[in-house]
């Protein structure tokens, strides 16, 4: 069973009383939802399209559009190693040496259509642009540390 630290807090502008419940451990954001297993298995930070992302084994992933085709296979450099529970811990400066996480495209897409609209009282100007941000769905094949 997972221990939550319990606080009460006021809300000042709303002068009500709310429950906020933290997360006590590191640990426990990592295993929320999920059952607890004996198997420790490797996470890893990647670093791809100006962004980081802490991945997993087999975990599905949406990234900036890469030029890879769907099925081919892309791998990254490690930022940062982990077991699961926080046991081992292996940072970068600014990657680990040999440490490669391999990654298979599963399909390349593009996001939800996000509307851009300007407006100016008075003059009659109004513009409506839409935008669709192009990405890249990849699967986390293996973490492999040298």
């Amino acid at each position: 069973m997972w221990q939550l630290e319990i606080c009460l807090t006021y809300v000042f502008p709303l002068s009500k009383l709310s429950l906020v419940i933290h997360k006590s451990l590191a640990y426990m954001q990592l295993h929320w939802g999920r059952e607890k297993t004996n198997d420790m298995s490797l996470l890893a930070i990647i670093k791809t399209g100006g962004k980081q992302y802490l991945v997993r084994e087999g975990q599905e992933l949406r990234i900036e559009k890469l030029e890879n085709e769907s099925g081919e296979s892309v791998e990254f450099d490690a930022l940062l190693l982990s077991e699961e529970d926080g046991s081992q811990l292996k940072i970068g400066n600014p990657i680990i040496g040999g440490a490669r996480v391999s990654a298979k495209v599963k399909e390349q897409g593009r996001a939800d259509k996000v509307s851009v609209i300007k407006y100016k009282p008075k003059v009659r100007y109004r513009r409506n642009v839409g935008h669709r941000q192009p990405f890249t769905l990849i699967q986390i094949i293996k973490i492999a540390a040298s």
